[in-house]
């Protein structure tokens, strides 16, 4: 199993700007972005054959990362964002993710 990547923050924390800049690191072939109603319509194994890295950003509802949770066996890693908080998602097993919680930053204004 690979482990996938959790970014967890409110409105101007970062998020978007850290995937972002992991993707910017990484094979830009084998890279995609997409909605997470694209990821939940789509054929896994499709998504297997052609990247390595999935980013599906601005996931807003429990169930949803609930669902991204339960692709533990499939051959790419998640790079997820979302506005909930740890706190909010502690009823779903995210043994899956490494979680970066952005929630504890400061931002100006």
């Amino acid at each position: 199993m690979k482990n996938s990547i959790l970014f967890s923050g409110r409105q101007g924390t970062g998020k978007t700007t850290k995937i972002k800049t992991l993707l910017s690191c990484l094979n830009q072939s084998r890279i995609t972005e997409m909605t997470f109603k694209k990821f939940q319509l789509s054929i896994k194994s499709e998504l297997s054959s052609q990247f390595d890295f999935i980013a599906i950003d601005e996931v807003v509802e429990v169930g949803d990362i609930e669902y991204l949770s339960t692709n533990k066996n499939q051959d790419f890693i998640l790079i997820v964002g979302t506005q909930k908080t740890v706190k909010e998602l502690e009823e779903i097993d995210l043994s899956m993710f490494h979680i970066v919680d952005l929630h504890s930053i400061q931002t100006c204004g």
